[in-house]
């Protein structure tokens, strides 16, 4: 089964699980400074629990791209937030449906350790950044958390790991980004930024 057809599956039942405490949604979104008037990049959108702060942020002349695997995640995303502001797109991490350059952030947010290949999902992160424009990876429990509740979940997501501060340092560099923090505990994240003289990858 593929990571997209996965995702299908369970898009039915994504709402039922508890909701990510909003205090770490505006701990994450804080962190990366979205605010009025960008275009953000909400990466592994899934059914769209971002939006709303998002959108809220944004403001009138903001943008969100909704950009998820899963055709079933972005369809229930999409009865949910009607909204002109929000662009919808299926598409993998790793070959964003983006122009170059395109948006202020990238807030990837629960989805990073399910992409299959973590360097490119980073390459195509950095090309679609804006010079300067930061990218934020977070979740809600730290990153041993996290691992430990895909390896007990098991099946198609047993070994999708979130790297260590030092690894994603590492593949964030590579991309041509600048690391800039990492947070593990209680819950994680990870920012970098854009080159300001970068022409994205």
């Amino acid at each position: 089964m593929s990571k997209a057809e996965y995702f299908n599956a369970c898009a039915g039942e994504w709402d039922r699980c508890p909701p990510p405490p909003p205090q770490i949604i505006d701990w994450i979104l804080n962190l990366c400074r979205v605010g009025p008037g960008m275009t953000v990049l909400d990466l592994g959108s899934g059914t769209g629990i971002l939006l709303e702060p998002l959108l809220q942020r944004v403001g009138d002349r903001g943008r969100v791209w909704a950009v998820d695997i899963a055709p079933a995640m972005i369809e229930i995303a999409r009865r949910k937030h009607a909204d002109p502001r929000v662009t919808f797109r299926v598409g993998a991490a790793e070959s964003l449906p983006l122009p170059d350059r395109s948006c202020h952030r990238v807030v990837c947010f629960r989805a990073f350790p399910h992409f299959s290949d973590k360097r490119q999902a980073l390459r195509e992160m950095g090309r679609v950044l804006r010079p300067g424009g930061w990218l934020i990876i977070g979740h809600v429990e730290s990153r041993r958390q996290v691992n430990q509740v895909h390896l007990d979940v098991g099946g198609e997501v047993a070994h999708d790991h979130l790297p260590t501060p030092a690894q994603l340092a590492s593949m964030a560099a590579d991309a041509g980004l600048i690391p800039l923090s990492c947070w593990d505990g209680p819950a994680f994240a990870f920012l970098a930024r854009q080159d300001e003289g970068s022409n994205g990858q």
